[in-house]
């Protein structure tokens, strides 16, 4: 990340999950603000939501994040570990150093198509993805092992604290 000037920004943090034995949709929410600097790891490091009382098997898995806003979002990645460890890469490297601003993404692996690398980024639904292979997430984070779905999370229990 290079060290220029950015907005302080409100990203809130959820996850959807569906489990088709408890025929329930089960939605965790961290409402807590996330800040990205202009340089080095967001506050806070990791954001966390604790996901409990989810049985049977999970069918579907989304992640959101809503209120992104940066003055570089290509300095910007974002990675989301389950309670095992199992990590996928949300985006990285994605809409140049066009601004964005108050914008909502959903990532959904049935999605159609990731954030663009280049060009101004938009609300939406989106595959994770990935143009900067290269980001390393310190501990607690993954480092740089990361998968690039949410399939691994269909055979995992979801239950416990997911960064």
């Amino acid at each position: 990340m290079s060290n220029r000037l950015v907005w302080t920004t409100a990203i809130l943090f959820s996850l959807s999950l569906m489990s088709v034995q408890a025929r329930a949709d089960f939605t965790f929410v961290n409402s807590t603000s996330i800040a990205i600097p202009a340089s080095g790891q967001a506050n806070p490091y990791p954001s966390t939501i604790a996901v409990a009382g989810v049985t049977g098997t999970i069918t579907n898995f989304t992640l959101s994040l809503n209120g992104y806003s940066h003055t570089f979002p290509d300095d910007v990645g974002a990675v989301v570990v389950s309670p095992n460890g199992t990590a996928a890469l949300l985006f990285t490297g994605a809409g140049d150093n066009n601004r964005a601003s108050n914008l909502n993404f959903v990532f959904d692996d049935n999605a159609a198509a990731t954030l663009p690398e280049t060009g101004i980024l938009q609300s939406g639904t989106y595959k994770p993805g990935c143009f900067q292979w290269d980001d390393n997430f310190p501990a607690p984070g993954p480092g740089l092992t990361y998968g690039l779905t949410f399939a691994p999370y269909l055979t995992e229990n979801p239950n416990g604290n997911w960064n």
